[in-house]
């Protein structure tokens, strides 16, 4: 309920504030995201394996709103049951469903940082070995998984960046082992 309650009607109510024309939902809205209930999950009901209904999407940005999802999803297995899901995962799938020319992970840094310094750009190796070394963990760990399977899935474009990321196209960090700094 925090999600698709305070949460998103925040995000939705600062996009307006700002000039954008901004519509919460869930994912469980109209189906949007189904999931399939993750092996062992120790928090609860938790999905993975995101799959996105993206008509619902492609219709809102058609007449120019901007979605804000909430990242909820039906159990696919039994419809009558909602799964938490990672948002970045879900924004990944959501990205890729829409075959998105750029995903941004805005986060709470400037983007990846290694020795101090943020990365402008980061190969899927490279970042494999900042988990593996527990240098990239938690929420960054979850961004950087989730931005090469964005990859992967056809994304064009994944960077993780802050607040600031989203008016500038060279903040942040470029994942891609052949990426461009624009």
């Amino acid at each position: 309920m925090v999600l698709s309650g305070t949460a998103n009607k925040r995000l939705v109510a600062a996009l307006s504030n700002g000039g954008i024309r901004a519509v919460g939902i869930s994912g469980e809205d109209g189906g949007l995201l189904q999931a399939f209930v993750a092996d062992g999950a120790p928090l609860g009901h938790v999905g993975e394996r995101i799959e996105v209904a993206s008509s619902i999407l492609r219709d809102l940005l058609a007449r120019r709103w901007v979605p804000v999802v909430s990242p909820l999803a039906r159990d696919a297995d039994d419809p009558a049951s909602g799964l938490n899901v990672n948002g970045d995962d879900a924004s990944a799938a959501i990205a890729v469903a829409l075959r998105a020319d750029e995903l941004l992970f805005v986060a709470d840094v400037p983007g990846v940082i290694v020795g101090n310094l943020i990365r402008p750009v980061l190969g899927e190796d490279e970042a494999r070995t900042l988990v593996d070394q527990g240098l990239a963990h938690g929420g960054m760990s979850a961004k950087l998984t989730a931005g090469f399977a964005a990859l992967a899935g056809g994304v064009a474009r994944v960077r993780i960046g802050d607040v600031a990321s989203l008016t500038d196209a060279g903040r942040g960090t470029l994942l891609g082992a052949h990426a461009e700094v624009l």
